[in-house]
Parts: structure tokens; sequence; C-alpha cells
């Protein structure tokens, strides 16, 4: 049997496997947070004491991680259960985006190249914002590649809330649709209307209500969010 014939056997099922089976050695190593991930945790923890400082971060990550911590608990499985669930359903997404405009083989193999990125993998093993962010922003081009505008505009809302560069799915998409389409021929002023309302109030219908139910700090120079302990505390200087 050829290589090739391999090859024509593999689906993106076995690509997510074995990401996921890769992802198992690593996730504890080491079992406590780092970097970046440090901070994320110390805002996490202080959230659900009712202290937040958004100005800092944006609270949609925190919102992600609720369901994992309250089931598994606060330990290093929980916080990165959720970034491998995340990673595995953006391959997924990536999968079925990328065949929109390309071959089956195609999207396979660039799948394939993905999940074996080294930053993309290292990502969603750590508690980090940027493949939440991938998921919701890839999940949105394919909605809109299935001329599902609303719902474009709903996950592109909910991606800001995770981190501001969702700005780039959103021009990205706005370019795309600029240069295959020439909107101007046939211009709905009715769809960019909604497509804009439904994307602010996803955004900022949730940001309005959590900031009247959390009442989040003014972000103050003075904190600091990198320290040493197991379960870090927001300390000042």
């Amino acid at each position: 049997m050829q290589i090739s014939d391999y090859y024509n056997k593999i689906g993106i099922s076995h690509v997510i496997l074995v990401s996921i089976v890769l992802h198992a050695f690593v996730i504890s190593q080491p079992p406590n947070q780092l970097g970046d991930e440090n901070i994320f945790l110390t805002i996490f923890r202080l959230l659900q004491t009712g202290v937040d400082h958004t100005p800092y971060q944006m609270p949609g990550l925190s919102f992600l991680l609720f369901p994992s911590v309250e089931i598994f608990g606060d330990y290093w499985f929980s916080w990165r259960i959720t970034s491998i669930i995340f990673g595995m359903m953006f391959l997924f997404v990536l999968y079925h985006t990328t065949r929109k405009i390309t071959s089956e083989r195609n999207a396979l193999f660039i799948t394939i190249l993905v999940s074996l990125d080294i930053t993309v993998f290292v990502h969603s093993s750590l508690f980090l914002r940027d493949i939440p962010v991938m998921f919701f922003g890839t999940f949105a081009i394919y909605m809109y590649f299935t001329k599902k505008y609303h719902f474009t505009a709903l996950l592109l809302g909910f991606t800001a809330l995770i981190k501001e560069t969702a700005l780039f799915f959103l021009i990205l998409i706005v370019t795309y649709h600029l240069i295959t389409t020439k909107p101007w021929k046939h211009f709905q002023i009715k769809t960019v209307i909604f497509f804009v309302l439904i994307l602010s109030c996803s955004f900022l219908l949730p940001l309005w209500i959590y900031d009247v139910i959390v009442q989040p700090n003014i972000y103050n120079e003075r904190y600091n969010y990198y320290t040493t302990s197991d379960k870090p505390q927001l300390v000042g200087h």
C-alpha cells in the first residue's frame, strides 16, 4: 500500500485524537501556572471574590473558566483542560472553514500543520486567551461562508469580550466581502445595520451587565499581578 493510500484514510477525527494524546503528555508540566497564565489565573481568582480590573484585561476568558473550575476545582487540570477543549474545537472549525475555500485534502493538510505548530500547541496547553479567540474568530468566518451573517456578528462580539484582536477577524471578513461580492452594486443597508447592531450588542450588553454586577475597580499600576505563590493574590508594591 502506498503512502498516499494511508493519507487518504486520515480524517479530521484522527488529527484531533492525536492532538489530544499529545496534550495529555504535557498538560501537567509544570503543575503550577506559568508566565501570562499566572496573570489570567490571578484575575480569575480575584473575580471569584468580586474583585476585578477589567481595564487591564477583558473578562471573557474568566467566563470560560468558571464551568471547569466549578466541576473539577481550582488546579492545573481545570485551567488547562479548558484551553485543550477550545484547541480541539479550533482545529475542527479550521478544517471545515478551509474546506470552504480549498479541497478537503488541502484543508486536512493545513489543519495538521496548524495542530503541530509549536505556538498553537503551547497556547492550547495553557490557560491563555489566544486559542479561544482563534476558535470564536474562525467560527465567525465559517458562519460568514455559510451566509449566516447574524451568527457571524454574534461570534465576533463575544470574541471581543476575550481579546481586542477580534477586530482583525472583522477586518478580514469585511475585506474578503468587499473583494469577492462587490457589495456596492447591491448594497443592503438593512443587513449592514443589523450586523453592526448584533455585533455591538453581543459585546456591549454582556460587558454592561458585568460592569453593573461586579463593579470592577479602575486599574492601578501599583498593583502587582506577578507573584510566586501557588494561588497568588493581588498585592501592592
